[in-house]
């Protein structure tokens, strides 16, 4: 979690990402109308977590507000403490300095639950990798079969290009905002939620119909994905707040598809790839990354299960059907009988 202070003490929070020319983009967690009113060009302080767990800080100026992300650039983009801040977000996720026992928000930092969030991210790096060369070889194969636009452009070719000298950048960021979800495991917070609010906002002419469309998309994409991957996602949550002696149904698990789905989208608007090539990706991401989870959750749950962490878990949710959707019904039930 980064940190923007203004001269005049305003804060806005959000994950960290590298952004095209090395720029940093923050996902804002709330404030974003507020965010919308900044001058570009304020200075401002950006404090950041290093890799050894310590809060540094660095000048820069606001840039601009876009789909509920703040970019920001440096004061200095070749000082020491510019380029450390740059190697940090850059780093895959942050890592746990020695002398920490627990999150931001609490949670104990066990060695087990250590051993999960670095095992599923290297996991991810290495599915990530691969699926970026795919996505390299679709973009090319598109580039030759779509031909020019009446610009002269050939919007394919273009994105393929700018794959190629930020695909390092998309795939940093989407790692470091999956990584910071780790530093809260039981937020409150609900994005997959967002369309439907968004929904009643475009039924008032409150929000652009192309915003609304994009939001209906990424839920199709996260609800795919949690049909797919039903019994894995829900073993997954339930393990992990067995892990950290949590209510399942208040842990929010990083490593689910509708925060992947999200991370990803994010990465993608803050990249320089055309804005009409994005639902494309976004479609291949959901066929060949999303729709092939199975093989990322089975060693997790593996992992969790053979340290005697509800080891026959994945049984019971298929012998008795979703025992969250259960467990939601029975507390939503006795909410309504108060």
């Amino acid at each position: 979690m980064a940190t923007v202070t203004l001269a005049d003490g305003r804060q806005f929070s959000g994950n960290a990402s590298l952004a095209a020319g090395e720029r940093i983009a923050l996902a804002l967690n709330g404030n974003e109308q507020a965010a919308m009113q900044l001058v570009r060009g304020s200075r401002a302080d950006l404090s950041y977590l290093s890799p050894a767990g310590k809060r540094e800080s660095v000048a820069v100026v606001t840039d601009r507000v876009s789909a509920c992300t703040l970019h920001l650039e440096f004061v200095d983009p070749y000082s020491a403490q510019t380029r450390a801040c740059l190697e940090a977000v850059q780093n895959r996720w942050p890592e746990v300095a020695s002398s920490d026992t627990t999150t931001p928000s609490g949670t104990q930092w066990t060695p087990e639950l250590r051993s999960l969030r670095d095992h599923g991210l290297r996991l991810l790096e290495e599915r990530l990798q691969l699926f970026i060369g795919q996505l390299t070889d679709y973009l090319f194969d598109l580039s030759m079969t779509s031909g020019h636009s009446e610009s002269g452009h050939n919007v394919h070719y273009e994105a393929l290009n700018t794959l190629k000298k930020e695909g390092r950048i998309i795939a940093g960021g989407f790692l470091a905002e999956i990584g910071t979800l780790f530093e809260d495991l039981t937020s409150a917070n609900n994005a997959g939620a967002e369309w439907r609010q968004r929904a009643d906002e475009q039924s008032l002419g409150l929000v652009d119909i192309e915003e609304f469309e994009g939001f209906l998309a990424l839920d199709r994409m996260i609800s795919r994905g949690e049909e797919l991957h039903q019994v894995a996602l829900e073993a997954l949550v339930i393990r992990l707040a067995t892990l950290i002696e949590a209510d399942p149904l208040n842990v929010r698990l990083p490593f689910h598809v509708e925060p992947m789905c999200h991370a990803f989208q994010t990465a993608l608007a803050n990249s320089s790839l055309p804005a009409s090539v994005i639902p494309q990706v976004l479609s291949y991401f959901v066929d060949e990354f999303i729709e092939q989870l199975d093989s990322f959750y089975s060693p997790l749950n593996a992992e969790l299960a053979e340290q005697g962490i509800r080891p026959r878990i994945d049984e019971e949710i298929i012998n008795k059907g979703s025992l969250l959707k259960a467990a939601r019904r029975a507390r939503d039930g006795a909410t309504q009988c108060m």
